[in-house]
């Protein structure tokens, strides 16, 4: 019963461990809004760029297209693909 207990604790306190090391479901691309990506943290904004594919970036929104067209900075544009870096409009050097 000790050997349970014990066994149950380890995984208790193990469970976040293992889910902080899965990789990140992206939400479905027609699902995402500029609202959205404007409240996640900016990691999550890259992680999310940068898992982005050209098939995706069709099914977004025209909203969230645009804002890709006129609101990346050169190092988010940097981290897209090169296929969706043919499709967005590379953003003005500073």
């Amino acid at each position: 019963m000790k050997n349970l207990l014990k066994i149950l604790l380890i995984l208790a306190f193990s469970a976040p461990v293992f889910a902080s090391s899965t990789t990140q479901q992206m939400p479905d691309p027609a699902s995402v809004t500029t609202d959205a990506i404007m409240k996640m943290d900016s990691a999550s904004v890259n992680g999310w760029l940068a898992s982005l594919t050209a098939d995706q970036y069709g099914k977004l929104s025209s909203d969230v297209q645009n804002w890709m067209n006129t609101g990346l900075t050169m190092d988010q544009y940097n981290m897209l693909k090169p296929e969706v870096q043919a499709l967005v409009t590379k953003p003005a050097s500073m």
